[in-house]
């Protein structure tokens, strides 16, 4: 469930709500494995926080039926578009790009697609490798 609400993306807030019911469930039952909770809790959503800077070259791929990560119907209000937008602020003197695939890919694409997938990402990897 927690992949599930960090892969939607979530809402402000939602991971600190997510720490705050941990520690709720853990004070009623108990923590009989004594798992450093604090350390774990401190990787939740750690892929919404990517650093910004520090980076020689980016690309952001999407399928065109991810629609997680690319609008169709309004390139900008996607996601990708808006996270490129971002690392292009943060990294002026860096190659940014965002790879749609014409592809019929949604966010499950090595489910769907694997054979597709990889050439796709490949195409990615020999653009960054340039």
């Amino acid at each position: 469930i927690l992949q599930d609400l960090e892969r939607r993306g979530g809402t402000p807030g939602m991971r600190e709500d997510v720490i705050r019911q941990v520690h709720a469930v853990l004070e009623d039952k108990g923590n009989r494995f004594n798992v450093d909770v604090d350390a774990v809790l401190a990787d939740l959503f750690a892929p919404m926080r990517a650093p910004l800077t520090g980076y020689s070259k980016i690309v952001l791929t999407a399928g065109e039926m991810d629609t997680g990560h690319w609008t169709k119907d309004d390139p900008e209000a996607s996601s990708t578009y808006q996270v490129v937008q971002e690392l292009r602020v943060y990294n002026p003197d860096i190659p940014v790009q965002a790879l749609l695939y014409d592809l019929p890919l949604t966010h499950q694409g090595h489910i769907e697609r694997p054979r597709q997938l990889a050439g796709a990402l490949y195409a990615g990897l020999v653009w960054l490798m340039q």
